[in-house]
């Protein structure tokens, strides 16, 4: 047994949802290593890492300091 669970991927469509940004500024991000890489699933498909989509959300929050609600 393992002591890690495997890892979950998230596609696309799913990253979507779940962070306000488009596509295109998620590429960018990707490109600029402001964003987590994609792994390679498959000829044409790829995955995010859910662990480190969470990792970069809590980095995000916790990049806004002591600022809330836009104060």
């Amino acid at each position: 047994m393992h002591d890690n669970p495997s890892p979950s991927f998230v596609r696309w469509p799913e990253l979507l949802a779940e962070v306000p940004l488009g596509q295109n500024s998620i590429r960018d991000m990707i490109s600029r290593g402001e964003f987590p890489a994609p792994v390679p699933l498959g000829p044409r498909t790829v995955g995010f890492v859910r662990d480190e989509i969470e990792a970069w959300k809590a980095e995000r929050i916790a990049a806004r300091g002591g600022q809330r609600n836009g104060r």
